[in-house]
């Protein structure tokens, strides 16, 4: 005895109806709703920073540091980027754009607490710092995009950041 099938009653072919299974339409249709939401996350979250930074003579003595890794400043309640060598810990240098005193600079070289210590804009012969929103938030926390061009006695050099959660 032959078993009655679903079929398509507009193709007139006796074939199986192609919506009789939709275990294919429920496996595809998170996967293209998921795909831009996916893609937006990966973007949002890009961090670009490269420069380096050179010490002389003052405290620290000399030294040097190649920018790879920024974070917001958001967090520790200051309007501003702290530019790290993810190759030597401890060593940061923080750039703060404070809107009544202008550009400061935290020079930290050992891994000890605190901000580290402040570069008097008065030993600076050049102090030109850029900072402003990417319009994208993670966690809260608002991204900045830049630049850092410092000519001060201890430090000196140049980094360019985006990204910065």
């Amino acid at each position: 005895m032959d078993q009655p099938t679903e079929t398509d009653p507009g193709s007139g072919s006796g074939q199986p109806s192609p919506l009789r299974n939709k275990a294919w339409l429920a496996l595809l249709l998170p996967l293209v709703m998921a795909g831009p939401i996916i893609l937006l996350l990966l973007l949002q979250g890009s961090e670009s920073v490269s420069g380096r930074f050179e010490g002389r003579g003052g405290g620290p003595g000399s030294w040097a540091m190649n920018v790879d890794k920024c974070v917001s400043g958001q967090s520790q309640g200051f309007f501003g980027v702290e530019l790290y060598d993810s190759t030597r810990p401890g060593r940061r240098v923080r750039a703060v754009l404070d809107p009544v005193r202008g550009p400061l600079i935290f020079l930290r070289t050992s891994p000890s607490g605190g901000p580290g210590e402040q570069i008097p804009p008065e030993q600076c012969r050049l102090l030109d710092l850029e900072v402003r929103f990417t319009g994208k938030r993670v966690n809260y926390i608002r991204g900045l995009e830049g630049r850092l061009e410092t000519d001060c006695d201890p430090i000196q050099g140049a980094a360019v950041f985006s990204g910065c959660y």
